[in-house]
């Protein structure tokens, strides 16, 4: 059986992580994640998802920056309903996460501080979802 990667973000860039897994039948995304920085950049998370969610058997979580994880309230808006597997949070991490520390120098908001805080940008670039939390220690999808 052939395993195949396609990369649908975080290329020639350091945000928007996702990537699909394909062995056969079987689609596993690892990361769903929001890009940030340049408005050509942030203008990627308004776009269709560039896979099919109903093919999807499972999403995998790198870790809980919301580069690698703020598309998650899109993806279910799209209707995926299948298991999140991803580490528990480690106790540095808040409860809702933030944006990645570091990763945008730019002291202009950018779309992923706008979804978190809902504050620095205007009412249609609120329309990004707010990054939501991860599920619980053992949480093993329905």
């Amino acid at each position: 059986m052939t395993l195949s990667l396609t990369v649908h973000g975080a290329a020639q860039t350091v945000t928007g992580s996702c990537h699909e897994l394909r062995s056969g039948k079987s689609r596993i995304l690892l990361d769903c994640g929001l890009f940030q920085g340049s408005r050509s950049l942030e203008a990627l998370n308004h776009e269709e998802l560039p896979f099919d969610v109903a093919a999807l058997d499972a999403v995998v979580l790198s870790h809980a920056h919301i580069d690698h994880s703020g598309q998650l309230p899109r993806l279910s808006a799209a209707g995926y309903k299948g298991p999140i597997w991803c580490t528990r949070r480690p106790p540095s991490c808040s409860s809702s996460c933030s944006p990645m520390r570091g990763g945008s120098r730019s002291t202009k908001p950018n779309a992923a501080t706008a979804a978190a805080t809902g504050r620095g940008m205007s009412r249609s670039s609120r329309s990004i979802p707010k990054p939501m939390p991860l599920p619980p220690r053992g949480w093993r999808g329905s």
